[in-house]
């Protein structure tokens, strides 16, 4: 069976209004980072996650820097970088620019998703420029309208949407499993705001996800 893990957003002003996909307004304690166990640390330096991405858009591919350096910034307490490759073990991520199919109008938007074949995760990542933008146009999380940004600043704030998006699909990938949790970065459905300005402490792993990445092949979680 094929399916596929997604990550959902609804504009901030939204949140409230849908408490089955609103996201937590307390901290919640499973979402606090864990001192990693000895087995955990390798002094052999991060470990490497080759990303090839393919270009759907209208954006130009040099501004996908900005898309890693977000996921990296996300991924780095957990030993792990995020660099572009077009090595074998390379994961696909696709970038298009519009949004994905199937999508019931009133839902949450997909920004992204992982396939999964006979419940593991498959090197395969979608990411939608599309999804961004709609959930980016409906937000005025800051007071300001969108659409009334300069290009560049628009621009500037859908990678960094896409850097989210792609940092917790990531999570799905290294961690073989299309499990949500009620908190951090693997939660099913994140406010715009959050990946608009994205802060990696808000954005982290649960206890659980932090010792299953212990016992992933080639993990290198530190703090």
């Amino acid at each position: 069976m094929t399916f596929k893990a997604r990550i959902v957003a609804l504009p901030f002003v939204m949140a409230t209004t849908l408490p089955a996909v609103a996201v937590a307004r307390v901290p919640n304690q499973g979402s606090i980072l864990c001192r990693p166990c000895s087995d955990c640390s390798d002094d052999s330096g991060p470990r490497i996650v080759h990303v090839r991405m393919y270009n759907q858009t209208r954006l130009r591919e040099s501004v996908f820097a900005n898309i890693l350096e977000v996921s990296n910034r996300i991924w780095a307490p957990y030993g792990i970088s995020i660099e572009p490759g077009t090595d074998s073990d390379a994961i696909t991520v696709v970038v298009s620019g519009g949004t994905m199919r199937g999508a019931i109008d009133g839902s949450p938007i997909a920004v992204g998703d992982t396939l999964f074949t006979q419940g593991h995760a498959t090197p395969y990542i979608h990411l939608w420029l599309g999804g961004a933008e709609s959930l980016a146009r409906n937000s005025g999380s800051d007071g300001q309208s969108f659409t009334m940004k300069p290009p560049m600043e628009r621009d500037a704030i859908l990678l960094r949407m896409l850097g989210v998006a792609l940092a917790h699909e990531l999570g799905h990938y290294l961690l073989d499993s299309a499990d949500h949790s009620a908190g951090g970065l693997l939660r099913p459905t994140l406010a715009t705001r959050e990946m608009e300005q994205p802060d990696p402490a808000h954005l982290r792993l649960t206890r659980k996800q932090v010792l299953l990445m212990c016992q992933r092949p080639g993990a290198a979680v530190v703090q």
